[in-house]
């Protein structure tokens, strides 16, 4: 299939495996069922990884494949993109600037990880300067088509951040509008702002685990076609998307049958930080230091299968939301971790595993101890083997190494959470271990409600601390 000349309707921020393997697949999806007619410039927006002439080489083509399962069915399946028009490597930032004046563009997309959309005070960009973070890029974009197109006249644009951020959208306006008032921008430019760009709060959930050898070698001996760039992902995906019925209207994805929700983030991403990223926590340390090695491995073991199982009913139990959707969802992610496609390795998902229990699993602990008034019992257990995993033997040039089997691994996570487990687990004393489980240095507030969990929690920590690992 041919890349047909269309309307340039989308910037797209980054070119990394995420957004070619789930916006610009919906946008291809919705291409071929003759609902939407645009196209999508893609710029690097880092210096890191930057490629000059991104795709051109495949003409703008590559292939998006399906691999996994859906309801217990083998799905696997591929899908050539040819809805990217033109690619922009970082240095570039002068043509994006062009795309600014452009009256056909609708749309701006991105996904620069969860640190692209922070503050960072900056001087107004000189002339040719590229600004250093994400939001000030885009607010230099946005003044610039503020100034060429009419100022308060100028068309508006859907922004549609997919970092996961809470309330990304809400938070890169904010920091939009902040360095507009450091640049001293006109009252006019705040205004337009607040009436003519949409900010859409997002929710995206796909794992996309990137390139596969194995798989662009198969789709080179069916189609002839060699795809240095070809994105493998899971079958499964949702995008839920908080924005006016404009919004709707230009990005019709439902017409094609696509699983876009236009809804409020909150409740959904409360069922996605508890059944999915709380379980992948839950099983990470835990199956580390168990000898398994992928989350595939974990749902595969009769002990640990269940012990997974049985965690996600220790989470639902506590949570306010519809009981029916809990529960598809459930079962929905259950079958996502069993693919045997894309093995997921629990060594990367255990980095800052600390920083994530206190996100996804902490007010669990504290809710189940509210509601059924007794410690939940694979939650703890998760607990304990993640300050096990975290159990520093060394440290050089300022970095901390665990150890496991004689093999050292490097361990991810701030100083200060380091520097006290460290001397926690310095010497063999139970206080010591104890207190890991209170501290407010590790878990980043005072938790003395948790002091029902001490019984639970000693038995299983002193016998990790006295076990091989």
């Amino acid at each position: 299939m041919e890349n047909h000349k269309t309307p340039e309707k989308i910037l797209q921020f980054g070119k990394g495996n995420f957004l070619r393997g789930f916006f610009d697949w919906q946008i291809e999806k919705m291409k071929r069922a003759g609902v939407y007619g645009g196209s999508i410039v893609i710029y690097q927006p880092s210096p890191n990884g930057s490629v000059p002439d991104f795709l051109q080489e495949q003409n703008y083509q590559f292939y998006v494949a399906e691999r996994g399962l859906s309801e217990q069915k083998k799905v696997d399946q591929e899908l050539l993109i040819t809805t990217i028009s033109r690619t922009f490597a970082y240095n570039e930032w002068q043509e994006i600037l062009q795309l600014a004046e452009s009256d056909e563009l609708e749309c701006i997309v991105s996904n620069t990880t969860e640190a692209g959309i922070v503050y960072k005070e900056c001087e107004p960009p000189a002339e040719n300067d590229i600004p250093l973070s994400f939001p000030a890029k885009l607010t230099e974009f946005l003044s610039r088509r503020f100034s060429v197109k009419g100022k308060s006249e100028a068309p508006g644009l859907i922004i549609l951040p997919c970092e996961l951020v809470e309330q990304n959208g809400e938070m890169l306006k904010g920091i939009i509008l902040q360095h507009a008032a450091d640049w001293e921008l006109p009252k006019e430019f705040t205004a337009w702002i607040n009436e003519n760009i949409h900010f859409c709060n997002t929710l995206v959930d796909r794992i996309v685990t990137g390139y596969s050898e194995e798989k662009a070698a198969k789709i080179e001996e069916k189609t002839n076609f060699k795809d240095h760039w070809l994105v493998v992902t899971e079958p499964y995906y949702s995008f839920v998307i908080d924005g006016p019925a404009e919004v709707k209207e230009k990005l019709p994805f439902q017409k094609a049958g696509l699983s876009v929700t236009w809804d409020k983030t909150e409740s959904y991403r409360e069922m996605k930080v508890r059944l999915l990223n709380g379980p992948h926590t839950m099983m990470c340390a835990s199956g580390l230091v168990h000898g398994l090695k992928t989350v595939q491995e974990v749902m595969k073991n009769p002990l640990f299968g269940t012990f997974v199982e049985n965690g996600m009913e220790e989470i639902r139990s506590v949570l306010t939301l519809d009981k029916k959707k809990t529960a598809d969802f459930r079962d929905q992610v259950l079958d996502r971790f069993q693919n045997p496609f894309n093995p997921h390795q629990l060594a990367d998902i255990a980095r800052y595993s600390i920083t994530k229990f206190r996100v996804r699993l902490l007010p669990v602990v504290k809710s189940y101890l509210e509601v059924h008034g007794t410690p939940p019992k694979r939650i703890t257990f998760s607990m304990a083997s993640v300050l096990r995993y975290y159990r520093p033997v060394k440290v050089e040039n300022d970095e901390f190494f665990g150890e496991y089997k004689g093999m050292e691994y490097k361990l991810f996570e701030s100083k200060e959470v380091l520097g006290r487990l460290s001397d926690a687990w310095q010497e063999d004393d139970k206080n010591k271990r104890t207190a890991m489980l209170l501290s407010k240095e590790i878990w980043g507030e005072e938790l003395e409600e948790l002091k029902d969990l001490l019984p639970s929690y000693l038995e299983l920590i002193e016998k990790m601390a006295k076990a091989k690992f």
